[in-house]
């Protein structure tokens, strides 16, 4: 690669002289204040590294050696909500940043004393904001040495990791979660795989893939979701994407959107996988002219508050109630009930099949995670 030759101009010792003598010039000299001594510093320079001084992300700070605040940027003062003259001149641990979180000063004194000592200190620390919120930064004390060796001062920088802190533990949270919900779903698979052979021997493997993909279907809107509940709308249609032309026609949905917890979510996706497989084989989607109804509601005047959920088959064959209960049966009641902790009957109604579902509401709803949650009963 070619290198572009620069001229550079040549400086006169007269030229560098009136630089340093001109008014305004880049090298002019002013007097500042350093503890408390008169020290002649370049006026340019001194403002240039204000400027960065000032401009930084961190929060930081100039202590002597024996721990008094000489020096503090503008974003540190700014979250404080002070002047510079309110904090200069104090012992750093007893400044204001560390005066609302107990335990505070006396973890910074140990930590100046560490970096007055020689040591570079690095440690998190949480502390109250002006506004109460708890916030975690990266704190840092890095001793300065004289010409010999001796520290004269400290200088403090704090940076913000608050967000950054928040993430690593929901992700530590979401890793819990999938590391306890695959245990339970791996018991799910074998108990599928356990009833379907009993139950269906010849079609072991088209039922047992039809009922994994169900579960299948529930774990990538939790996924998609990322493990903080499912729209209870987006699940049943999930559970019937296999439908979708009789969806709003003959399988109609009645219920407002509601954000399942992940338990609900799983053992509800079920149920509707279930009845839906029983109802193309056997009930009201077996013909030309059945229905089906699923609705759901809230009972806010119900103590404790309750969460409903039915399927109601309509204008189908008639039903005949079968001699033997199978995983379908399971899922439908006993699986669904010991979930969510509430109550599910199935009636074989010679005009259809009719299930029920009742339990507390907060077994079923996810609050903390809602889109909407109606507190009016849709009736």
């Amino acid at each position: 690669m070619a290198h572009e030759r620069r001229d550079w101009p040549v400086v006169s010792l007269a030229d560098a002289y009136r630089d340093l003598t001109t008014p305004g010039a880049p090298f002019e000299m002013e007097t500042i204040d350093v503890d408390g001594r008169s020290v002649r510093v370049y006026k340019k320079a001194h403002r240039d590294l204000r400027a960065i001084f000032d401009g930084t992300f961190e929060f930081m700070g100039l202590l002597t050696s024996d721990g008094k605040l000489v020096e503090a940027n503008q974003p540190s003062l700014d979250f404080a909500r002070c002047l510079r003259e309110d904090v200069i001149g104090q012992y750093f641990w007893e400044t204001i940043w560390f005066q609302s979180t107990p335990g505070a000063p006396a973890l910074v004194r140990q930590a100046f004393e560490r970096a007055a000592a020689g040591e570079v200190v690095r440690q998190e620390m949480s502390i109250a904001s002006p506004v109460g919120k708890l916030m975690t930064f990266d704190v840092s004390y890095r001793p300065v040495r004289n010409g010999r060796g001796q520290v004269i001062h400290i200088v403090s920088a704090a940076l913000d990791i608050t967000e950054r802190k928040e993430t690593e533990a929901q992700i530590r949270l979401l890793l819990d979660e999938v590391n306890h919900r695959a245990k339970n779903n791996l018991s799910v698979v074998l108990a599928i795989a356990k009833q379907t052979l009993v139950n269906n021997s010849v079609d072991f493997v088209h039922l047992f893939s039809r009922r994994i993909q169900a579960l299948s279907s529930s774990q990538d809107l939790l996924v998609k979701t990322k493990w903080q509940g499912i729209d209870i709308i987006e699940l049943v249609r999930a559970q019937l994407a296999h439908f979708e032309d009789l969806l709003d026609q003959r399988i109609i949905l009645d219920g407002v959107p509601f954000t399942l917890s992940i338990n609900a979510a799983q053992a509800i996706g079920m149920v509707m996988h279930e009845l839906a497989t029983n109802a193309a084989k056997h009930g009201a989607l077996s013909t030309q002219n059945g229905r089906v109804e699923i609705a759901w509601r809230l009972e806010p005047r119900a103590v404790p508050e309750r969460f409903t959920i039915s399927w109601i088959e309509r204008d189908g064959p008639p039903v005949v109630t079968p001699i033997r209960q199978g995983f379908g049966s399971t899922v439908i009641k006993n699986m669904i009930e010991l979930s969510l902790d509430g109550e599910a009957t199935l009636d074989y109604a010679p005009s259809g099949i009719v299930w029920r579902f009742a339990c507390r509401s907060n077994k079923a709803l996810d609050r903390a995670n809602a889109n909407h949650i109606s507190r009016k009963d849709p009736t």
